[in-house]
């Protein structure tokens, strides 16, 4: 059974089954023949699109990364469009309701090179001790270009939180070049960038989920896979 959105203090943090709870509940997990952002292949997907759907699941992660960051002097908050948008909004919320101060939710977005970029609310970051929240973390390259995004803007970079980390600890705070960086749920997830089992077994690419449907356009003979 998850945990109810009412706050209970004093708060305690979600266990790691409690969370998987969470995910589970929303089947947000699947399992298969998948292709990720950076080409490799995998058996594991997480659907970072079905938690956020919900807003009670969705406010009670947020609400176990604020109360995380609680006392960190958070002074905004950002997340990278579109999935952390949500996330960015209920972070900052609990933090403003944990700290009594009101916090800012902003988002960056791609431009037209797919380059995150701040459009909004820059004066609301710059010297600000500012938070990134990201959905999904696999090789980082999103949330370092939103950290650039953030610096650029002139703000103070706390440190970084993800739903999930699928790096397999390939992405730490030292990498990124910031304070700290945490993960609610840390996944060790094969990616195969060469020599993929799964398409030496011949399994199926799933083309619903990730980029299998991109992938196969580039290798046709691979679709008829049964």
């Amino acid at each position: 059974m998850t945990r109810d959105i009412e706050l209970v203090l004093p708060y305690i943090p979600l266990s790691e089954k409690e969370i998987d709870e969470i995910f589970a509940l929303k089947k947000a997990i699947f399992k298969g023949h998948f292709v990720y952002t950076n080409g490799g292949h995998g058996d594991i997907y997480v659907d970072k699109s079905i938690i956020t759907l919900w807003p009670i699941q969705t406010s009670i992660l947020c609400r176990d990364i604020a109360w995380q960051w609680r006392d960190a002097g958070i002074e905004a908050v950002l997340g990278p469009a579109m999935g952390a948008i949500k996330l960015a909004d209920r972070v900052a919320e609990w933090l403003t309701i944990f700290t009594g101060e009101e916090i800012p939710a902003l988002y960056s977005e791609k431009d037209i090179n797919g380059k995150q970029v701040l459009k909004r609310g820059i004066a609301e970051i710059n010297g600000k001790r500012t938070f990134v929240i990201e959905d999904i973390v696999n090789t980082g390259g999103s949330l370092e270009d939103s950290i650039g995004v953030c610096i650029g803007a002139g703000a103070i970079i706390v440190g970084c939180h993800s739903l999930v980390d699928r790096s397999s600890g390939a992405v730490t705070a030292q990498t990124l070049g910031i304070p700290k960086f945490l993960a609610l749920k840390t996944m060790t997830v094969a990616n195969y960038t060469k020599g993929c089992p799964l398409c030496d077994a011949k399994i199926p690419i799933n083309t619903d989920r990730g980029h299998g449907e991109e992938y196969l356009k580039e290798h046709p003979e691979k679709r008829d896979w049964k």
